[in-house]
C-alpha cells in the first residue's frame, strides 16, 4: 500500500504471522527509481513512493488496540515525510538523466534514508517499540507539523 492522507493503516493490514518479540511489526520502505520510459527529449524523471507491506507487518492478535495502530501508522507517516524529503531533494538537484541519478543516490538519498532509520530508531526507544503511549505524543506532533510544511511534496499529488 502506498501512503495516502485518505487511506488509514488498519489491523486487517497486518498479515504475516506474529512474533513473540514485539507485539507490532511495521514492514514498509521507500520506493525511488529513476524513470526514463516515455521521456521527452531522452531526459527522465524519479519516481518515490512510500510502501506499506501486509504480508511482513504483523500483530499478536491480544494487543490490537488504537494507540498501537497510532504507533505503527506514525512509522508509516514518517515513511512520506522522507519520501516527500526525497523528493524536494530531488526536484531542486535537476536530475533528469540516469547517470544524475546514481550520483544522487550516492549522496543524498543515504543521507536522507539515515535520518528515517534515525527516526525510527528514536520513535521505538522512547515508545518502547508502541508499548508507551506517552512517548510518541511528542513524534505525532512533530510529523504533522512536517506533513504540513511539505505538503507540496506529497505522495497524495
Amino acid at each position: 500500500m502506498i501512503w495516502s492522507r485518505s487511506e488509514k493503516l488498519k489491523w486487517e493490514y497486518f498479515k504475516a504471522s506474529p512474533k513473540f518479540d514485539r507485539l507490532s511489526y511495521f514492514c514498509g520502505y521507500i520506493k525511488a527509481q529513476f524513470n526514463d520510459q516515455n521521456a521527452l527529449n531522452g531526459k527522465g524523471n524519479v519516481y518515490v513512493a512510500p510502501i506499506f507491506m501486509f504480508d511482513c507487518s504483523y500483530v499478536q492478535s491480544l494487543e490490537k488496540n488504537k494507540y498501537l495502530l497510532e504507533y505503527n501508522q506514525l512509522k508509516f507517516d514518517l515513511l512520506e515525510i522522507y519520501a516527500r524529503k526525497l523528493r524536494k531533494a530531488y526536484l531542486s538537484s535537476g536530475i533528469n538523466t540516469y547517470e544524475k541519478w546514481l550520483k544522487f543516490w550516492e549522496k543524498i538519498y543515504d543521507k536522507i534514508i539515515n535520518e528515517l532509520k534515525t527516526d525510527l530508531y528514536n520513535v521505538e526507544l522512547e515508545s518502547n517499540f508502541g508499548e508507551n503511549h506517552s512517548g510518541i505524543i511528542s513524534w505525532k506532533l512533530k510529523v504533522e507539523n512536517d506533513l504540513k510544511e511539505l505538503t507540496e511534496y506529497s505522495s497524495d499529488k
